[in-house]
């Protein structure tokens, strides 16, 4: 299946996870609410790193945590 994301500026609200591993780390943020204020056009190929330049702009509502991370980095961060 084919998709395609919404044109800059326009009002669409949207969740985002990014995953980032580093050897045995890995950590997960998540936006619960966002929109997405600008967006760059991007080539994809084999032998480079895909990069997916785009600028998401928080919303945040009373109740809701506006960001937050997932690590298993124990030894910067405390467990809760």
């Amino acid at each position: 299946s084919k998709f395609v994301p919404h044109a800059a500026g326009t009002i669409s609200e949207w969740s985002l996870v990014v995953d980032i591993v580093d050897g045995a780390i890995t950590e997960r943020f998540v936006i619960p609410k966002g929109i997405v204020t600008s967006a760059l056009e991007s080539n994809f190929n084999r032998s480079d790193l895909a990069l997916l330049p785009v600028e998401i702009e928080v919303i945040g509502e009373d109740s809701v945590d506006p960001w937050y991370m997932f690590t298993t980095d124990t030894a910067a961060f405390t467990t809760t």
